[in-house]
């Protein structure tokens, strides 16, 4: 038994933070329960939009044929990934052939189609890399570049390369 043993101040102090946990757990029951059953709900609904969740690819592995699509919190569909052939390389890297990405706008109306022959998808922060050439086409627009950052997310995207750019129905703009 050493000296901190001895004295019941100490003991005391040591036990304190589980005395007020269980008195705060105690005295408010109703809200501890409301917050836990809102933080599964939340990591119910991430799990369900988790990308990684959705992809049935183990690490060191390869597939093909797949089509994923993603939806927003009220059920809409959002966007759609078929994916030609794709390799695992990690758990966060997925090296894809062949990829193509439709968006939706908010009434269910395809917005813009993404073709990437070559990518890699970080699928932690879902952005798309790629150094071949992609081409991006909307009803009003086609973009073809190469070297580019595509975030799935926020549906930003940057190139670093050549661009081409062609626009459509100039007259309506």
């Amino acid at each position: 038994m050493n000296w901190f043993d001895k004295r019941p101040f100490f003991r005391f102090l040591s036990a304190l933070p589980v005395v007020i946990a269980a008195a705060g757990i105690a005295l408010c029951p109703a809200d501890a329960l409301a917050k836990e059953k809102k933080k599964k709900k939340d990591k119910d609904k991430d799990k369900e939009n988790d990308i990684v969740s959705l992809i049935p690819i183990p690490v060191g592995h390869g597939g093909g044929g797949i089509k994923i699509p993603q939806h927003d919190e009220n059920g809409r569909l959002q966007m759609t990934f078929e994916i030609g052939s794709a390799f695992r390389e990690d758990e966060v890297n997925l090296r894809m052939e062949n990829l193509k990405i439709e968006t939706f706008d908010a009434l269910g109306n395809l917005d813009m189609v993404v073709e990437m022959p070559k990518s890699i998808m970080n699928l932690k922060t879902r952005v798309l890399t790629s150094v071949d050439p992609i081409q991006i086409e909307r009803t009003d627009f086609k973009i073809i570049g190469g070297n580019v950052t595509f975030n799935t997310q926020t549906r930003y995207g940057t190139f670093k390369g050549p661009v081409r750019m062609l626009i459509f129905n100039r007259n309506e703009l």
